[in-house]
């Protein structure tokens, strides 16, 4: 004799209902780390631990010794949320935050370089204002650097 299974609607939801309990109990547990952002997360880590992403290449960047000063700034003071290429994948942004894709074309045509100066100077939501610790030769370097990441 032969026997087949016949599942029933009844039992389809029960068994649907044990696995996404499952899921919902054993398969969500990731948490994250929400807090406010701290001056100190632009901070080197303390004991001697670099964080890799603020390291200038070892070859160092083309240019003259202004374009290599202005691309060490952008790498130690912006990449670590913005990412090397200003794409906003940086690996040291504050949790949760979403931080600006400055390569984006629209964005680039639709802010002024003043005011580009202006949020790195004096910061905008969870950026932090820079104008204690860049000065204004420094500023004007990066907003250059910023309008070069333009993607076409």
């Amino acid at each position: 004799m032969t026997r087949t299974a016949v599942v029933t609607p009844s039992s389809f939801a029960l068994i649907l209902s044990a696995l996404l309990i499952s899921v919902i109990a054993f398969g969500c547990t990731e948490t994250r780390d929400i807090r406010d952002w701290r001056p100190d997360d632009h901070q080197q880590p303390e004991g001697g631990e670099i964080d890799p992403s603020r390291v200038p290449d070892s070859d160092g960047p083309p240019g003259t010794d202004e374009e290599r000063a202005v691309t060490a700034l952008w790498t130690v003071s912006c990449a670590s949320c913005h990412g090397r290429t200003g794409r906003g994948d940086g690996p040291g942004q504050p949790p949760g935050a979403q931080v600006r894709d400055l390569t984006n074309a629209e964005w680039q045509a639709s802010v002024t370089d003043e005011e580009i100066a202006q949020v790195i100077t004096g910061g905008r939501g969870l950026m932090p204002r820079f104008d204690d610790r860049i000065n204004p030769r420094g500023i004007e370097g990066l907003v250059r650097l910023i309008r070069a990441l333009r993607a076409e």
